[in-house]
């Protein structure tokens, strides 16, 4: 007698077992603080302000007895009272951070362009010399911030760029799909990404203007630096094939799409914005000139002087 056979094919389709949720999710932890509380005397500032801004919480109880007053009133009145009483008895020291006090010999420009995105010059006002210059990648190659990204084998620069041209290949890719179907929505994925470089650039360079003890900063305006950027690549294409318009086309198309496209009125807020919390004089000037990045960096400082000389 044959035995039966073990071996029996289920016809139910196999159940996958769901995966856990940090597996199929990531945290991420964003955060912000105020560089004045890293320093004693950044932190005395804040204390004055806040001070400053209870007492006027006060001054709208003057004139009233406390006899008058709800009994929300009255605890809303002592703590403010505790609250002052603690920031003017705070016993926390912190470390002491000298002023950064710039040379107003100084001044560093800044020229902004595809790719690089920024390249930024300091020049002497009185000996006309350069002194410095350096661009967005060599700033992020420093000493210090490579080792962060060592697996990476390249500089942070380098990698946040290939995430931004990647999410805007990806983007130019889908956009056409999705708009015909009428269900376009754009994520913000981009937005944080590009806003995170513009940061770190704006960071590092006037870490780098302060090491050089710059006295003031001149950055370009917003208004009309997409022209200024599109010419300066019509003018590469046409040096390249003076001849040839459909070449030129093609150059000037591989160029725009070689590099990603910055919102370039975000990163020069980023860069004011960082100066400003560090007390340094910022400027913004309308001046564009047909030249490459490193000459313009150059005549945008020198073009400060001429507008802030005194007229005879």
């Amino acid at each position: 007698m044959a035995r039966p056979s073990t071996t029996l094919k289920s016809n139910t389709a196999r159940t996958a077992t769901p995966k856990k949720p940090w597996v199929t999710h990531r945290l991420y932890f964003h955060g912000t603080i105020d560089e004045r509380l890293l320093s004693d005397e950044g932190t005395a500032e804040v204390r004055a302000e806040k001070i400053e801004e209870e007492n006027g919480k006060l001054r709208s109880f003057e004139g009233k007895s406390l006899n008058t007053l709800k009994e929300t009133q009255k605890t809303y009145l002592k703590r403010t009272q505790s609250s002052i009483n603690r920031l003017q008895n705070a016993s926390l020291r912190r470390p002491h951070v000298s002023p950064c006090i710039g040379n107003p010999e100084l001044t560093m420009g800044v020229s902004l362009y595809c790719g690089l995105p920024l390249q930024a010059s300091i020049v002497n006002n009185q000996t006309r010399k350069l002194v410095a210059t350096i661009t967005a990648p060599q700033l992020l190659k420093l000493e210090g911030y490579q080792d962060k990204l060592k697996p990476f084998k390249r500089s942070q620069f380098a990698y946040l760029i290939g995430r931004v041209h990647r999410q805007r290949v990806y983007w130019r890719k889908i956009k056409k799909k999705e708009f015909s179907k009428g269900r376009l929505r754009r994520s913000k994925r981009l937005e944080n990404l590009g806003k995170k470089c513009d940061q770190l650039i704006a960071y590092h360079l006037i870490q780098w203007a302060q090491t050089h003890q710059v006295g003031d900063i001149v950055l370009p305006s917003p208004h009309g630096i997409q022209d200024h950027i599109e010419a300066r690549v019509q003018s590469l294409a046409q040096l390249k094939f003076p001849n040839n318009k459909q070449l030129q086309k093609r150059y000037a198309k591989a160029i725009r799409l070689r590099y990603p496209r910055w919102s370039y009125t975000r990163l020069i807020q980023c860069i004011a914005d960082c100066a400003e919390r560090r007390e340094m004089k910022v400027n913004i000037l309308k001046f564009y000139k047909n030249a490459g990045p490193f000459e313009q960096s150059v005549e945008i400082a020198y073009a400060h002087l001429q507008y802030e000389a005194p007229s005879s």
